[in-house]
C-alpha cells in the first residue's frame, strides 16, 4: 500500500493511501446522511459540513497520535516515524520506554487528547446550538467521535493505548515487562471474544453492518494479541544477545574504484552475504549491498565505481561487540540504516546488519509456540 510522508515539527509521518479513499468515503457518507437530517441547508451546505467534519476528524486522529510522540519527547525517550493512519498493526518490539511509568504516561496521552478534544467540541455544541445550526451540529458530531476514539483507544488489548496502559500497570506491580506482556495479550484475547460475542448479537438483531464492524475490531485485536504474545517471546530470546553474537566477521572487501559491473560479476553474483567492506588499503570507507547497488539503473553500471553507490564511512553508526542487540534494531528503525560496523578500541571486527537479526528472528518465530 502506498504511502504519503511528510514532517510535521520535524516528526515524520506517513499516510497511508488506502485512508485518502477512506475520507472520501467519510466526506461522502456524512455528507448523504446531513441531507436527510437537515434537508434545507442545500446541497452545498450539505458537501461542506461533511467536508468540515471529515478533516476536522482526522485532525484529531493525527493529534491524537501526536501526543503520544510529544509525551515521549517530554521524557526524554527517542521519537520514532509515526505512521499516521497507517492499517498495518505496527510492533512494538524495539520500542524502548525504559520504565513502566513512561509507557503508562505515553499510552495515556493519546485517549487523554481525545477526551479534552470531546469536551472542547461539546462546549462548542453547548455554545454555538441556539446561534448556528450548522457549527452547532459539526461540534455535537465531533464530540461524539473523539469521544469513541478514546473509549475505543482504552480497550485493553494490544496495540490500543487500553492495552499499553493495562501492561505498564502490570508493568509496575509484577516487575517483569515480558510477564506484563503475556498477560496483556491474554487480555486482549479477552477483549477479542467480547467483539466477537458482539457480533454474534448484532447478526441475531440483523443488524449486519454493525455486526461487520464488530467482527472486524474482534479479529484486529485477536491477531494484534497472539502477535504481541509472540513478539514477547522473541524480545525474551534476544534480550541477551549482543553485536558480537550476530555480526558476520568475514565480509568481502574491495576497493572503492572497483567497477561496478565487475563488483556484480565477480563478487556479487558469488556472494553469501549482504554487504560488502570497502577499503584503501586497510582504510575503511564504507560499505556496499546489493540494495545500494540496485538504486543505481544497470545502464550506468559500466561507467561506475563501488564508491559511487557505496554507503560512505561518515554516514555509518559504530557499534561495540558488547551492544545490545534490541538497542542496536531499536536505532536501525529509527535511523533508517541497514548495517553497522562493530568496532572494538579502533579495530574493526565485523559487520552487523538487518539480514542477521531478521535471520535470528525468523528462527524464533518458527520455534516459539503459537
Amino acid at each position: 500500500m502506498n504511502r504519503i510522508g511528510n514532517k510535521i515539527f520535524q516528526i515524520r509521518l506517513r499516510l497511508s493511501t488506502g485512508w485518502i479513499i477512506f475520507f472520501f468515503l467519510l466526506v461522502t457518507t456524512l455528507s448523504s446522511q446531513f441531507a436527510a437530517e437537515y434537508p434545507h441547508w442545500g446541497r452545498t451546505g450539505h458537501w461542506i459540513i461533511g467536508f468540515s467534519a471529515s478533516l476536522l476528524f482526522l485532525g484529531s486522529i493525527l493529534l491524537h497520535e501526536l501526543s503520544h510522540v510529544g509525551m515521549a519527547r517530554v521524557l526524554g525517550l527517542p521519537s520514532p516515524k509515526l505512521s499516521f493512519l497507517s492499517f498495518r498493526v505496527t510492533s512494538q518490539l524495539t520500542v524502548d520506554v525504559r520504565k513502566p511509568v513512561n509507557e503508562l504516561l505515553i499510552a495515556g496521552a493519546g485517549p487523554a487528547s481525545s477526551l479534552g478534544l470531546a469536551v472542547l467540541f461539546g462546549a462548542g455544541w453547548v455554545l454555538m446550538r441556539t446561534q448556528s445550526e450548522t457549527i452547532g451540529v459539526l461540534a455535537e458530531w465531533l464530540a461524539q467521535m473523539n469521544l469513541m476514539l478514546a473509549l475505543f483507544n482504552l480497550v485493553p488489548g494490544f496495540p490500543l493505548d487500553g492495552g499499553r496502559i493495562l501492561r505498564a500497570i502490570l508493568w509496575m506491580f509484577t516487575g517483569s515487562l515480558s510477564k506484563a506482556t503475556r498477560m496483556t495479550a491474554v487480555t486482549g484475547k479477552g477483549a477479542a471474544g467480547f467483539f466477537f460475542a458482539g457480533t454474534i448479537g448484532l447478526v441475531l438483531l440483523e443488524q449486519f453492518v454493525f455486526a461487520l464492524w464488530i467482527g472486524l475490531v474482534g479479529w484486529f485485536l485477536w491477531v494484534s494479541s497472539k502477535q504481541v504474545a509472540q513478539l514477547g517471546r522473541i524480545r525474551d530470546s534476544l534480550e541477551g544477545l549482543t553485536a558480537g553474537d550476530l555480526m558476520v566477521r568475514d565480509c568481502p572487501r574491495v576497493s572503492p574504484r572497483l567497477p561496478l559491473k565487475s563488483f556484480n560479476e565477480h563478487i556479487l553474483s558469488n556472494l553469501d552475504r549482504d554487504s560488502v567492506l570497502v577499503l584503501e588499503g586497510d582504510l575503511l570507507q564504507g560499505i556496499v549491498t546489493p540494495y545500494e547497488l540496485g538504486r543505481l539503473p544497470q545502464e550506468r553500471w559500466e561507467n561506475s565505481f563501488v564508491e559511487d553507490v557505496m554507503i560512505p564511512v561518515a554516514k555509518l553508526r559504530w557499534v561495540g561487540p558488547e551492544h545490545s542487540i534490541l538497542r542496536i534494531l531499536e536505532n536501525m528503525d529509527r535511523e533508517e540504516i541497514h548495517h553497522v560496523p562493530v568496532v572494538r578500541q579502533g579495530n574493526l571486527l565485523g559487520v552487523l546488519g538487518r539480514n542477521e537479526i531478521y535471520a535470528r528472528l525468523r528462527t524464533q518465530v518458527q520455534e516459539a509456540p503459537n
